[in-house]
């Protein structure tokens, strides 16, 4: 899983998207800890996290799509995830 989904950034990100978006601000930001950057020093530093939910691993599932379009004698195939498609037709 991203590494970017796990501790107290990735709970706080899953959160707020989740049942508990209804929530203020406040009430999450003191849950999971001060939301602003630079604070001792850990900018962007994903690794290196305390506190609450600093040992959330993250989900465990994600969601993945395919696509394939047939128009006229043009394929156009495009994918989001970890998951492929594979078209053939008679073996090929």
């Amino acid at each position: 899983m991203d590494e970017m989904m796990c501790g107290q950034h990735g709970w706080r990100e899953l959160a707020i998207l989740g049942d508990k978006k209804d929530e203020s601000s406040d009430l999450m930001e003191g849950l999971s800890g001060s939301s602003k950057s630079g604070e001792e020093g850990h900018d962007e530093d994903w690794s290196v996290e305390e506190g609450p939910h600093s040992n959330y691993e993250g989900p465990k599932c994600g969601s993945t799509a395919c696509v394939a379009i047939i128009r006229d004698s043009q394929l156009v195939v495009a994918n989001s995830g970890d998951s492929r498609c594979v078209l053939s037709r008679k073996g090929q």
